[in-house]
């Protein structure tokens, strides 16, 4: 506890703490808001506007989450730089607890690229075929779909279990 209460704590490393806990705490609640609510709802359009629907929703997240990945991790990273360079500020625990969070929130983007890129990529392909009109036939039946963004939906709930495992030792880490 003293390093919450800690006013010798250099501002650096307080805002690494605030920014890494945070942001990992933020994605985390962001994926599994997805999973949880987001999905459900979707699934209950038409596939056509279901994959559509995936796709904005993908873009968005794309475009926010290795962003948010990269600062998590980097916040974690100095803080492991930083241990027994102040007193008091970083016990071996505190340490451990610091380096799972610094492997574990940034861990999101090699599991996205090997595990929910190619879900990724058969959606996306669908959705283009759909949005051209020369093809004129879908590779993917509404069963294919459902069943895609059911994989979808379950692998991102991993990603947030991930990032928040990472937020919570980033916490305890701060707490020990």
């Amino acid at each position: 506890m003293a390093t919450i209460t800690n006013d010798s704590v250099p501002i650096l490393v307080r805002t690494a703490q605030v920014v890494g806990i945070t942001s990992a705490a933020w994605w985390s609640g962001a994926c599994g808001w997805i999973s949880f609510a987001l999905i459900p709802t979707i699934n209950k359009s038409p596939a056509e506007l279901r994959v559509k629907q995936w796709k904005y929703q993908f873009e968005l997240g794309m475009a926010t989450g290795p962003v948010v990945a990269l600062v998590s991790g980097v916040s974690f990273s100095y803080l492991m730089t930083q241990h027994g360079k102040h007193i008091g500020l970083l016990s071996e625990r505190s340490f451990y607890l610091t380096s799972l969070a610094a492997v574990v929130v940034p861990a999101i983007v090699p599991f996205t690229l090997l595990f929910i890129k190619p879900v990724n990529n058969k959606l996306i392909a669908h959705v283009e075929s759909l949005e051209d009109k020369e093809s004129g036939e879908s590779a993917l039946t509404e069963q294919d779909i459902e069943s895609l963004v059911a994989k979808w939906s379950k692998l991102n709930a991993v990603r947030a279990v991930m990032t928040g495992a990472g937020a919570v030792a980033g916490l305890l880490a701060i707490l020990w």
